[in-house]
């Protein structure tokens, strides 16, 4: 049976149209599930009808929410029981002399107590690495600071290359003048190594143009807390199987050491921990006591638990030492 041509063109017409209005959206789908990132092949102006759609939909449902907020409640029937009448003299002896001026004692629920100026006030930003480190240094800090604000806002597959659909230096920005807070954490780096795309202008990964960028975008955020007089503890890259990611890593380590430095931040150093980029990759560290110790996971990026508690013991400790006693 011959497929007619009519149908297929309909068929086709409608593929090429919803892979346009929802581009954004695969987009998001590819970087999160399989690290896949088709912005460094398509141009930007692509992506401006998913993303109007998005914006749409956003606006949509806010409108929802506030018009379900300016509903009347309905009202609540309440039938008060009526108070038998004291005699006359009862009355007298309960009622209070009129120069006697009574003091109200709430016994609600006390209001929260809110942390002193000794106690951290951090946030956590970063990917999925970072959303390994932070629960383990929230839950640390948490056991001496149990009044403390930590913020933990890593999210998946995020970094600073791509700034469409989320913009760390921007949410950064937001968070820590919105929750007043005194230290930010930041972990990210092996979805970055993609050429970079600024309104019609792209920047190759690697190249000295993409480094450049790059340290733009690292720049935007520790200035920022320079000026705010919040820390920042950045975390660095160790060794990393993927070639590219590897490669990425050298650019950004080296970045993130210089910029830490210039702004007077603090770097960790991951690759004393973890393994060297200069190095073979290898998921094992030597112990004295094991011999051999299984830090990193199969993809050759992630930790395993033993690494997560190396990297986290060491913000734990950066953080500790800028805590007033």
């Amino acid at each position: 049976m011959k497929f007619p041509k009519r149908a297929f063109t309909i068929i086709a017409v409608t593929v090429a149209s919803n892979a346009i209005l929802w581009l954004d959206s695969f987009d998001r789908y590819l970087s999160t599930r399989y690290h896949i990132n088709i912005t460094s092949t398509l141009p930007e102006s692509w992506f401006i009808p998913s993303k109007l759609i998005e914006v749409s939909l956003i606006e949509r449902g806010q409108a929802l929410i506030r018009r379900a907020d300016d509903l009347p409640a309905p009202p609540v029937s309440v039938q008060h029981p009526t108070e038998p009448e004291l005699p006359p003299k009862m009355a007298q002896q309960i009622a209070p002399p009129s120069s006697v001026s009574l003091s109200v004692i709430s016994i609600d629920r006390p209001p929260p107590s809110q942390p002193t100026n000794s106690e951290p006030r951090v946030l956590f930003a970063g990917d999925s690495m970072m959303q390994g480190v932070a629960p383990i240094v929230i839950s640390q800090i948490k056991k001496e600071y149990p009044k403390a604000t930590l913020l933990d806002l890593s999210k998946q597959s995020t970094g600073l290359t791509v700034r469409r659909y989320f913009d760390w230096p921007t949410k950064i920005k937001e968070e820590t003048t919105k929750r007043d807070i005194s230290s930010v954490v930041i972990f990210l780096g092996p979805n970055d190594p993609w050429d970079i795309t600024e309104g019609k202008n792209r920047y190759p990964f690697p190249s000295q143009e993409w480094e450049d960028k790059y340290r733009e975008r690292v720049i935007e955020v520790l200035q920022f807390a320079d000026e705010q007089q919040i820390r920042v503890v950045w975390i660095g890259l160790p060794a990393m199987k993927n070639e590219r990611v590897r490669k990425g890593a050298v650019i950004q380590n080296r970045i993130f050491r210089e910029e830490c430095e210039r702004f007077e931040c603090n770097f960790i150093d991951t690759e004393e921990l973890l393994g060297r980029l200069d190095q073979p990759f290898t998921k094992y560290i030597p112990d004295e006591k094991k011999g051999q110790v299984l830090v990193r996971a199969d993809d050759g990026t992630h930790f395993t638990p033993h690494g997560l508690r190396l990297i986290a013991g060491k913000v734990v400790a950066v953080l500790g030492a800028q805590t007033p006693k």
